[in-house]
């Protein structure tokens, strides 16, 4: 091996590496101060398909509607939030669900105060960027039900699964969280938010295991609550 070649393996070995950046929320084009919690609302269609067990290929895809809060930590570390509610609504299912009856989705372990008054902290949440220009709001502690409920008697539960991260509930580990991509928007007609696709992550049965698993699929747009700022993710 010659001296360039020697030389150029010592310059790389030496170079310095860039920091990851820490991701933050703002609000209509400006920073969201530190430690200013800002309250907001989202919206849009999720489907949970089957990847693993159950009669394959199958899915429900129901619209949500959700609510919570993000903010930007003092000290200048990667913007956090939480889902304090989450309602599925009009959901359609294949091969979820026996005949006769119908899928639900109802979001769990959102109230994680056990003693009354019950206090909603929410599902976590925290920015992240795997890769360069790529942000990711990662969540923690999703558990949902996919329950099948009988036509002929609403309120009576036919089948069903809860569905939890693969790891189960709590699951702090990266990788095993629901982390979709966000995604800018330009005003409130068009507003910004997280997309479901490839790297977001699966839930797995919670009584069942990694033997049934699904992946989340879909978008989900976000504004301010008060007056529908618009709210975009960048460094």
């Amino acid at each position: 091996m010659g001296l360039a070649p020697l030389l150029a393996v010592a310059a790389f070995a030496v170079m310095p590496v860039a920091a990851q950046a820490v991701g933050h929320y703002y609000s209509n084009g400006l920073k969201i101060a530190e430690g200013s919690k800002k309250t907001v609302i989202a919206w849009g269609t999720i489907t949970l398909a089957g990847v693993k067990g159950g009669t394959l290929p199958n899915h429900i895809t129901c619209h949500n509607a959700a609510g919570g809060t993000i903010e930007n930590p003092v000290g200048g570390t990667a913007g956090v939030g939480a889902t304090e509610v989450f309602v599925a609504y009009q959901c359609e299912q294949e091969n979820v669900c026996p005949a006769g009856t119908a899928g639900r989705a109802t979001a769990e372990k959102i109230v994680n105060n056990a003693t009354p008054p019950a206090v909603s902290t929410g599902w976590p949440n925290v920015l992240s960027e795997p890769s360069v220009g790529l942000w990711r709001t990662e969540s923690s502690r999703v558990k949902v039900d996919i329950g099948c409920w009988l036509l002929t008697e609403p309120e009576t539960r036919g089948g069903g699964e809860h569905f939890v991260e693969i790891g189960g509930f709590g699951t702090e580990t990266a990788g095993l969280l629901q982390k979709p991509e966000t995604h800018k928007g330009t005003n409130a007609a068009h507003p910004g938010g997280v997309v479901f696709g490839v790297g977001s992550g699966e839930l797995q049965g919670e009584a069942a295991g990694e033997a049934l698993t699904g992946k989340t699929e879909g978008e989900v747009k976000t504004l301010g609550y008060l007056n529908q700022e618009l709210i975009n993710v960048k460094e």
